[in-house]
């Protein structure tokens, strides 16, 4: 029996056994019926061609024209049927089957009666292939013999008449062969039939087996499916052979599209757009392997939705025998949340692990970085003193290099700078932080991950300050920006857009920053769930939604608002709104910059560093007071509690291979804490938490290299004019002169 039989006789639900088995015999016989039809155009063309040259070409045509006019109309029933096959008994059906399969009879048999007349070799010819298309009917009618003898005698019965009429040998034995055939065939027409309606019983009597076992089955698991709903699991009981479905849990809609009714007598095979069930070969895989000693295996499936989303699920399998007949019980479960969920923590972590290296890196390059602008500073600072003595000609070919050098030196700087925002972690304290400085150096950062993707356009308007630490809008920008960017495939930067636009909105007294990008467009049901961790974004080609979870959480921390809508033209937008800060008490009309440090020569310095370059740098800069360099943090240590060294400031770097900034500080405060309030830390970038712990608690000045004299002096100018208190206990320190 066909897979379409079966589906029609497994659906069929009101009837006797009798009429099930009926509909699904006449099912089969319609299902046959185009092959039928396919040899009724080939033979008939066959013996057109072998019998053209004897017969005249319109008696030929007409009966050609009479095949094909009822050809066609037995096509058309066939196609009625399957439409319609409701609104007529079964009964009828196989007399209109019947009656097609006489009337194309009628045409072979009066046709081949009047071809018959002609030599013997061409009459054995007509006989063959007469013969051929009975074979055919004891097959393809089997299901109905009303149908095959209709068809076979009106057929066969001319041609045998018409031999035996001719009373010669020859024809007595042609005649009596293709009777004896003809019964043959009606013979095995017949046992075929049989062998086809007991195999519909038997299946019918499995199948009512099967449901009273679902029944049975059901009755006992109640209270287990109903557990296994809860947790999401969806249970299936399979056929193993046809992977027809037998009893399914009511949540099979939410893994397979369908609910537990329309799956049940449905093949899985081709179900759900699932792996294992894609195909016959695949479906066979997975029972041999459940049947070793059960499987469980990760699969993926897609939706039917306009965008489609892959899910993953886990499917076990397992073979149990219920009175002698096997069955495959299967378990899936929806597992695509907490494998995004693997994903996303995944990539946090290694975005973790990239901002250590990018702080190790920056540190590495500080250092050096802060030897070279601080040498290049006073070579400048030289040619510009001695121009006139060296010449027009040599001050005009050292000074532009010189200048370019320091430029460049410095744009190092700043995207170092950048790169440290972005690893650091934000500071209690919330500062007055302008969104225009952040964004723009959030677009410098970014800009070779969005120009090759859309033109970027930054619409800021003055907007008053808000009151939160940098990093933290940092925070909420970046990933913002990057969904924006991954929204957009690369290659097409002239035709698409990402725009950036900040604005006050004094009626909510916030500051307004809204996002958006020429990307697919967000639906509202994405817009209600797109801050969700778990939630996917990959249909937009967003990637994932843990970014935009944090983003979520901080703008809420800080006061504000974060929403996703559609953009105005198309793509998506999204829009934070954050508290505009108070304006400061202390601000007057009459604000004038503040006038440069300035500090008297010959400090007492002490520089603790073991980076030879940068010291070097460090005192060339400082020419103008006594410099001490001590690469050996121990040795410092020792010369700074020294009673005949009066030291004024002690410039001590974080990171050091034999004992860090930390613990030199604490070995001195133990001896000096006199001494420890002069120290003043360097570092090239590489903070960890407890480094920025160490410093919020000793409250110390902290210079990132590579710093400017101004900067130094700033510091040193501040130390001494807020001088600590000093311990008694400790012993008397020399006081620097200014010689």
């Amino acid at each position: 029996m066909t897979a379409d039989a079966q589906d029609t006789f497994a659906l069929t639900d009101a009837g006797s056994v009798e009429q099930l088995v009926d509909r699904a015999r006449i099912d089969m016989l319609y299902q046959r019926a185009p092959i039928a039809l396919a040899t009724v155009v080939v033979n008939s063309a066959l013996l057109a061609a072998l019998l053209g040259g004897l017969f005249p070409w319109p008696a030929l045509l007409g009966w050609l024209s009479a095949l094909a006019i009822v050809t066609v109309a037995r096509a058309a029933l066939i196609v009625a049927y399957r439409r319609r096959v409701e609104r007529l008994s079964v009964a009828a059906w196989e007399r209109a089957f019947a009656v097609g399969a006489l009337l194309n009879g009628v045409a072979w048999g009066v046709g081949t009666a009047a071809f018959i007349d002609t030599p013997l070799e061409y009459q054995v010819g007509v006989l063959f292939i007469v013969g051929g298309m009975v074979a055919g009917a004891s097959s393809s009618s089997a299901t109905s013999m009303l149908s095959f003898a209709s068809y076979t005698v009106a057929a066969a019965v001319p041609v045998i008449g018409t031999l035996l009429a001719q009373a010669t040998a020859t024809h007595l034995i042609l005649g009596s062969t293709s009777l004896i055939f003809v019964g043959a065939m009606g013979w095995m027409a017949r046992q075929g039939g049989t062998v086809v309606v007991d195999a519909i019983r038997l299946k019918l009597h499995r199948d009512t087996l099967a449901r009273e076992l679902a029944e049975r089955t059901r009755e006992r698991a109640g209270r287990l499916q109903q557990l296994l709903d809860h947790a999401g699991v969806v249970t299936l009981v399979a056929d193993p052979q046809t992977s027809m479905v037998i009893d399914a849990s009511r949540n099979a809609v939410s893994v397979l599209g369908l609910s537990d009714r329309a799956l049940v007598d449905r093949a899985l095979i081709g179900t759900g757009r699932i792996e294992p069930f894609a195909s016959a070969a695949r479906w066979r895989r997975l029972v041999e392997a459940a049947r070793k000693d059960g499987t469980t295996v990760t699969a993926t499936a897609s939706t039917d939705d306009e965008r489609p989303r892959v899910r993953h699920l886990e499917i076990s399998a397992t073979i149990r025998a219920v009175a002698g007949v096997e069955y495959v019980l299967l378990v899936l479960k929806d597992v695509t949340d907490s494998r995004e969920l693997e994903a996303q923590l995944s990539q946090a972590h290694l975005l973790a692990a990239l901002g250590t290296l990018s702080a190790g890196v920056a540190h590495e390059i500080n250092n050096p970085l802060a030897s070279v602008l601080a040498n290049l500073r006073l070579m400048k600072a030289s040619v510009d003193l001695a121009g006139a003595e060296m010449g027009p000609d040599v001050d005009a070919l050292l000074k532009p290099p010189l200048e370019d050098a320091v430029v460049g030196a410095e744009r190092i700087r700043s995207t170092v700078a950048n790169l440290l925002a972005t690893t650091q972690a934000a500071g209690e304290a919330q500062a007055q932080t302008d969104p225009k400085q952040i964004i723009q150096m959030l677009l410098r950062v970014t800009d070779n991950e969005l120009r090759h993707r859309a033109e970027v356009v930054f619409d800021a308007r003055p907007t008053p300050t808000v009151r939160v630490d940098p990093l933290r809008l940092y925070q909420v920008f970046l990933p913002l920006v990057l969904q924006a960017s991954r929204a957009i495939a690369h290659g097409d930067a002239t035709r698409n857009r990402i725009t950036v636009r900040l604005r006050n909105d004094p009626d909510t007294e916030t500051v307004r920053i809204d996002i958006e990008d020429t990307g697919p467009e967000i639906t509202a049901e994405e817009a209600a769930r797109v801050f969700e961790p778990v939630h996917s974004m990959r249909d937009h080609g967003r990637g994932a939604g843990l970014g935009l979870s944090v983003c979520k959480r901080v703008v809420s921390e800080l006061g504000g608002t974060i929403e996703a809508s559609p953009a105005r033209s198309r793509g998506t937008r999204f829009t934070v709104r954050l508290p505009a800060a108070p304006p400061a008490d202390d601000v007057t009309d009459d604000v004038r910059p503040a006038a440069a440090p300035v500090i008297q020569p010959g400090l007492r310095i002490l520089i603790v560093d073991d980076d030879v370059f940068v010291a070097r740098a460090l005192t060339r800069m400082m020419s103008d007071h006594r410099v001490v360099v001590e690469t050996n943090p121990a040795a410092a240590i020792e010369r700074l509690m020294t009673a005949a060294e009066g030291f004024d400031i002690v410039l001590c770097d974080m990171m050091m291979p034999d004992m860090s900034g930390m613990e030199f500080y604490e070995s001195v405060s133990k001896q000096s804490s006199t001494a420890a309030n002069k120290i003043v830390f360097m570092t090239g970038g590489a903070f960890t938490e407890a480094a920025r712990d160490f410093l919020r608690t000793v409250g110390r000045p902290c210079l990132v290299k590579p710093f400017d004299l101004a900067a130094l002096h700033s510091v040193i100018v501040e130390q001494r004019a807020n001088p600590p208190h000093s311990d008694p206990s400790d012993p008397p320190r020399p006081t620097a002169t200014a010689d």
